[in-house]
This record gives structure tokens, C-alpha cells and sequence, in this order.
């Protein structure tokens, strides 16, 4: 054979080849479909305790689990072909389950809230559109979830999940004033009170798909029926026992919320950030404190430090009142100078840095 017979030849040969290795893959996979296989699966809850933490919180530093559901899919046709119930597992480590081997989806859900339909989770369709409700979230059993999708399965094997909460948590560590060189200098402020705006009530449970339309509690002022019903104590308004003045006030505020950024890939705004709003009366005047939680205070300086509230993270403020606030809990604070009722927060890790306002 010449050179040429041979290059003509060889596509043919290749195609071949192909067909024979994947006829050969597909007998394998029809083989390894009829065998039953044990996936044992830990949940690495260390990885996830942001919201919690000794130093960060007073709960402990672990992701309390009650009740734990992993649901095993077929990739393909989403069928449900394994489940599992935990309830009050001492660990989440070493978790076994035999089925048949394929490309699989798993998910596990810990702490499902009680609205939460899990009478419909033969198909996995039912558990990618579960919505969580930030007022049935319960300290410090939050609820989480954790996914693998398109698993290949054809042998025993060990998976990590990494879960993650929905949740955050602000922090309010300090709260002092700072009226010197203003015409309160030497004033308090009076019969203050503490409280979260613009709060997202809902968040799909596993972020998968699309993004549902944000429904908000104590939109754009409090509402004290928003809070009721929550698990939670004091999960949207607080209350301050003592008048603010230069002392700081060191007594913690927690409140928990869900994520609320600018999403910098989908060119998304903010319409609405997530605020604390701190009220009271200045010189008899009723006035209000309000603070954009980890945004800056216009659109045109967003970076990617200042993105509003993530998922599953922790912040802590520390606020310096400077001067008059505004008269609606919807609006900053004007300023008189550049000194004035002017705040500046810098994300870092766990931390929203010092506000003056």
C-alpha cells in the first residue's frame, strides 16, 4: 500500500474506532446500570459556619443539624431513586446509600422550615423550586442545603457536600454620638430604637434557575406586623434601653437577613439595599439614622468591595452619630459639610468596618 492508499484509509479506520470505543462506553454504562453501588457522603459543615461562630457569635461554632434529608436523582429523568431521613444525627459524617449506579443529582436539605411541602419530592423539579422564608429561619438551627448535580456513579465512592445557609447576620457592636462643633453638641439622642429595611423575605433554597421577584419586610420604614410570626427574636427591630450619647453603647444588636447585592455579572442594581435605621429624638425632633448595609452611598462608586449583603456571611458596625439625621427612615441624612453625617463602610471579611453618620 502507498502513502496515499494509507491516508485515504486512515479516516475510515478512525471512525471505526470510534464507534467500536463508543459502542464499547455504552455497553459499559447499560452493564454498570444494573449495579448497585454505595456513595458515602459527608457534609463538611465546618467549611460553612459564618453565621455562627465563637468570637463571631454567641452560638456555638458548628452548623446544627435536627433534621437532615438526602434525596438521590437520576440525572436524566430527575426521578427520585433514593432518600434518606436523619433526625437528631449525632454526626453528618460517613452518611451511606446503596442504589443502582448512573449519572446522579444530590441534594441534602437540613432544618426544612415548616411551610416547606416535602410530601412532593419524587421529582427533583419540586426540591430546585423550594422557596425559603427568612421569617421561618430558627437560631441556631438555620435551615441549609447542598447540591452535586451530574454525579457519575458507577462504583462505590465518597462525596463531599459543601452546605451553605441562607442566611446572613449584621451585627450592630457600638453605637455612640459625636455632636461636638454642631448645634447638638453635648446632647442625646433619646427614646432610640434599632431596626433592619428593605429586608428580602424569600430566596429560592438551592439558587438554582431563575431568580424570583423580591418581596420585602419593613419596606422602606418598620412595620411591626412584619415581624410577627418570626422564629427569630427581634429579627427585624430592636429596642435600646438607654439614650445614645458620646459613652459608646456596646450592647449587640443581631439581626438576620437574607442576601440583597449588586450582582456586577448581570449588570443587576440594587433598587432597594437592605439598611439599618437607627430613630430617636435629637433636641426633640424626631430623626433617622439610616445606613445602606455594605453599599456606598450612590450607585456610581459600587466595586466589587461594595456589593450589598452576601450569602451566608457575617457583618459587624460599629456607628458614630455626627450630626441632625433625615426626616424619613428612607432617606440618608443630608449633610451640612463634608465632616457631617457622612459614612463610609469598607467590606472586609466578617466586617463592616466603622460608620459616621
Amino acid at each position: 500500500m502507498n502513502s496515499n492508499q494509507f491516508q485515504a484509509g486512515l479516516p475510515a479506520k478512525i471512525i471505526i474506532l470510534a464507534i467500536w470505543a463508543l459502542s464499547a462506553f455504552s455497553c459499559n454504562k447499560e452493564r454498570f446500570q444494573n449495579k448497585i453501588c454505595t456513595l458515602t457522603i459527608n457534609v463538611n459543615t465546618a467549611l460553612s459556619t459564618r453565621a455562627t461562630g465563637l468570637g463571631l457569635d454567641t452560638t456555638p461554632n458548628m452548623l446544627a443539624t435536627k433534621i437532615l434529608h438526602i434525596m438521590i436523582y437520576d440525572s436524566k429523568s430527575g426521578a427520585l431513586i433514593k432518600y434518606k431521613k436523619l433526625d437528631n444525627p449525632d454526626s453528618v459524617k460517613n452518611i451511606q446509600l446503596a442504589f443502582n449506579a448512573g449519572v446522579r443529582d444530590i441534594y441534602v436539605l437540613g432544618n426544612p422550615q415548616p411551610s416547606m411541602d416535602l410530601s412532593n419530592l419524587t421529582n427533583v423539579s419540586a426540591i430546585r423550586n423550594m422557596i425559603s422564608d427568612l421569617k421561618e429561619e430558627d437560631t441556631p438551627l438555620f435551615s441549609y442545603g447542598g447540591v452535586n448535580e451530574n454525579r457519575e456513579v458507577y462504583d462505590n465512592a465518597v462525596m463531599n457536600i459543601i452546605p451553605f445557609r441562607l442566611v446572613s447576620k449584621l451585627i450592630i457592636r457600638s453605637i455612640r454620638a459625636d455632636f461636638a462643633g454642631t448645634p447638638w453638641a453635648g446632647a442625646q439622642l433619646t427614646s432610640p430604637r434599632i431596626y433592619m429595611t428593605n429586608v428580602v423575605r424569600n430566596q429560592k433554597t438551592f439558587f438554582i434557575e431563575e431568580k424570583i421577584p423580591k418581596v420585602y419586610l419593613n419596606k422602606d420604614s418598620l412595620s411591626l406586623t412584619d415581624g410577627n410570626g418570626t422564629r427569630i427574636k427581634n429579627l427585624l427591630c430592636d429596642t435600646i434601653p438607654v439614650s445614645i450619647g458620646s459613652t459608646p453603647y456596646t450592647t449587640r444588636h443581631h439581626f438576620i437577613m437574607y442576601a440583597n447585592y449588586f450582582d456586577q455579572y448581570e449588570n443587576e442594581p440594587v433598587i432597594n439595599p437592605t439598611c439599618v435605621v437607627i430613630e430617636g429624638y435629637l433636641g426633640g425632633i424626631k430623626t433617622y439614622y439610616m445606613i445602606p448595609v455594605n453599599f456606598p452611598t450612590s450607585s456610581s462608586s459600587w466595586t466589587d468591595e461594595l456589593m450589598g449583603i452576601m450569602t451566608n456571611k457575617i457583618y459587624y458596625l460599629d456607628i458614630t452619630l455626627k450630626g441632625m439625621g433625615s426626616d424619613s427612615p428612607s432617606r440618608s441624612p443630608v449633610s451640612d459639610s463634608s465632616t457631617i453625617n457622612i459614612y463610609s463602610i469598607k467590606f472586609q471579611e466578617h466586617d463592616l468596618g466603622n460608620a459616621e453618620i
